[in-house]
């Protein structure tokens, strides 16, 4: 018998065995679950598309870096964002969606019209229909504590960093740092 009839044989036990123990365990669970979807019927209610939706005012914002909140649920009119797919503005009422942001700034625009922006080097967006918006990244600065002249010494040597790697691993943290660097100068010089 060659290797591969051995390999094909065994991989069928598994999947004989694993069928086995997948019936056994729904025979069991089966016994303890209401039949159909019945013991969903009176949780879920359904809003009707006639009938009218409450119209949002304000985001509910909350904007964490690791492990520390710098918005926690902050009333907020829109953010705006950039993403892999393109920038995107998030108001009141916005559709659900999950992204992931790439190293670009973050435009808070609060209730009164003032502005805050910050620098993100990465992260994620949830957009939640019922009004909340959770932004969770690497790491976000306001915009105004970055230097222009420090970032483009930084991204030089980053960039020779790139250059003079020895192996894999070294060179792709350095391009990740250049990327994240050429992103913050872009946006200081504009």
């Amino acid at each position: 018998m060659c290797i591969r009839d051995s390999c094909t044989l065994l991989q069928k036990e598994m999947m004989r065995r694993f069928a086995s123990v997948a019936r056994a365990q729904s025979v069991r669970s089966a016994a303890t679950l209401p039949e159909g979807f019945s013991f969903i019927e009176s949780k879920v209610n359904d809003k009707p598309l006639t009938d009218n939706y409450e119209a949002m005012d304000v985001l509910r914002l909350t904007l964490t870096r690791q492990d520390e909140f710098i918005f926690k649920e902050e009333n907020v009119k829109c953010v705006t964002v950039s993403t892999q797919n393109g920038d995107m503005g998030v108001f009141p009422g916005h559709a659900y969606k999950i992204a992931k942001l790439k190293p670009s700034p973050i435009a808070v625009e609060y209730t009164d019209g003032t502005t805050k922006k910050f620098f993100t080097s990465g992260g994620f967006i949830h957009i939640n229909n019922e009004g909340s918006c959770d932004i969770n990244t690497v790491e976000c600065m306001p915009l105004s504590e970055l230097d222009l002249s420090s970032t483009e010494k930084e991204l030089i040597a980053a960039q020779a960093a790139v250059t003079n790697a020895k192996d894999d691993r070294t060179k792709a943290v350095a391009e990740i740092r250049v990327e994240v660097l050429e992103a913050v100068v872009q946006v200081l010089k504009h």
